[in-house]
């Protein structure tokens, strides 16, 4: 269950090496795949199973509770582990719940 908004990152892993010269390498040692083997960033991130949007960037005001975090505690709490939505198995196949 996925609960927020589209993500749109690259979907990899990379890290940065400093040269001596004071250049750099960036190099690409992973990438991320859903369970069923998609490739995230050719379908242009991950889309939520429940969306919610509750403020621009990260950014609360002051005192103001984050809406997204109290849905996602409210889904956990109505659905204990295991019952009410799709789990993916370790093979990567769906089984309804």
């Amino acid at each position: 269950m996925v609960i927020g908004e589209q993500t749109f990152g690259k979907g990899v892993v990379q890290y940065f090496f400093r040269m001596a010269d004071e250049s750099g390498l960036k190099l690409t040692v992973a990438k991320y795949i859903t369970p069923q083997r998609r490739d995230i960033s050719l379908e242009g991130g991950v889309q939520p199973d429940m969306i919610c949007r509750d403020h621009p960037r990260g950014i609360l005001p002051e005192g103001r509770p984050d809406t997204c975090i109290l849905q996602a505690m409210s889904f956990v709490a109505s659905h204990p582990l295991g019952t009410g939505y799709v789990q993916q198995d370790l093979q990567g196949g769906a089984q309804a719940n």
